[in-house]
C-alpha cells in the first residue's frame, strides 16, 4: 500500500487567467458558480478544481466523490486501488503569507484513462468536471480545459491515470476544515504548526516526518515549495497504513 500527503493551493490567479475564465463562464453556468464560490472567504477549492471538490459536490452531491486528474501526475501514476492521499489546502492570505487547512483523506477507487471517460457512459458525469483535461477527437486525445492557465504539458499529465476516489473510504471537509499551520515568507523556514490546538497537534504527530528532518508541508526550496510527502515511515510509526488512514479520517471532522 502507498500513501502521500499533498498540498493544493487556493491562490489568486493572474488577472489574465481570471479574465479569460470569466469570459468562458458567460456561456457556462457551472463555471460561473465556481468563480462566485471561489471568491468567498471561506472557500477552500483549488484554482482549477483539482481535486474536483466543487464539481463533485455540484454534480454528484458530495465532495467525497471527487476525482483528481491534472496535478501530481507522478503520484497518480504510482498509485493503485486502496492507496490513499491526504490533502491539505494552502490558502493564500496575503502575498507571502499562507494558512494551511486539513481537508481530508481520499482513498483510490478507480483509475481511468481519458478515453474511458468519454467512451463509457458510466463515467459521463466526469465529462462536465473541470479537471478532465483531455478528450479523444478522431481517435487522438486533444486538450480539453476550461479554467485558465491551460497546461502546455497537458498530454503528459493526461497520460497518468484519472483518479476516482472511493466515497466509502473517503472524507473531505470543505465547510470548516481544521487550520493546522501558517507560513510567512519574511520569517523564512517552513510552516509553523498550531501547537495550541490538540487536533492540529495530533495531525502533526501523524503526518510530519520524525526529527531531525527539516520538512513540513512546505520545503525550504521556494521553487518547489510543496513537494509531495511519502507517508511510508509515518504509516510504520502508526502501526500500518490502515491504522494511519483510520486515525486521519477520525480527524477530518474533529
Amino acid at each position: 500500500m502507498r500513501a502521500y500527503a499533498c498540498v493544493y493551493r487556493h491562490s489568486e490567479p493572474s488577472r489574465r487567467d481570471r479574465r479569460l475564465t470569466e469570459e468562458a463562464s458567460r456561456t457556462a453556468p457551472l463555471l460561473k458558480r465556481y468563480l462566485q464560490r471561489y471568491d468567498s472567504p471561506d472557500c477552500f477549492y483549488d484554482w482549477g478544481d483539482d481535486p474536483s471538490f466543487f464539481a463533485a459536490a455540484e454534480i454528484l452531491g458530495s465532495p467525497d466523490r471527487a476525482t483528481w486528474g491534472v496535478c501530481r501526475r507522478d503520484v497518480r501514476a504510482s498509485m493503485s486501488s486502496g492507496d490513499f492521499v491526504v490533502f491539505f489546502c494552502g490558502k493564500e492570505i496575503d502575498r507571502g503569507r499562507w494558512d494551511y487547512f486539513y481537508v481530508g483523506v481520499g482513498t483510490i477507487g478507480q483509475l481511468l484513462n481519458r478515453n474511458e471517460i468519454w467512451e463509457d457512459d458510466d463515467y459521463q458525469n466526469y465529462r462536465r468536471f473541470f479537471n478532465v483535461l483531455a478528450r479523444p477527437v478522431d481517435g487522438l486525445l486533444q486538450q480539453h480545459e476550461t479554467i485558465r492557465r491551460f497546461h502546455p504539458d497537458w498530454a503528459a499529465r493526461a497520460a497518468a491515470p484519472y483518479v476516482v476516489f472511493d466515497p466509502d473510504d473517503t472524507h473531505f471537509n470543505l465547510r470548516d476544515p481544521l487550520r493546522v499551520a501558517s507560513y510567512d515568507r519574511e520569517l523564512g523556514g517552513i510552516e509553523v504548526w498550531d501547537r495550541e490546538n490538540p487536533h492540529a497537534v495530533a495531525l502533526a504527530e501523524l503526518i510530519l516526518p520524525s526529527p531531525p528532518t527539516r520538512r513540513g508541508l512546505r520545503s525550504t526550496n521556494r521553487q518547489r515549495a510543496h513537494p509531495k510527502m511519502n507517508l511510508q515511515f509515518q504509516a510504520q510509526r502508526a502501526g500500518g497504513f490502515e491504522n494511519l488512514r483510520g486515525r486521519l479520517l477520525d480527524l477530518v471532522a474533529a
